[in-house]
C-alpha cells in the first residue's frame, strides 16, 4: 500500500509534461501532412 501512495503523486507529476508533449506532437503531426500535401 505504501508504494501505491508514492506512485500516485509521481503519476500526477508526469501528466503535465506529457500533456505539453502531446500538444507538440499533435501540432507536428498536423504540420507534416500539410507539408506533404503541398509537396
Amino acid at each position: 500500500m505504501v508504494p501505491k501512495a508514492g506512485l500516485e503523486p509521481a503519476r500526477l507529476a508526469p501528466p503535465p509534461p506529457q500533456d505539453g508533449v502531446s500538444t507538440s506532437s499533435t501540432t507536428s503531426a498536423k504540420t507534416l501532412p500539410s507539408v506533404i500535401h503541398k509537396a
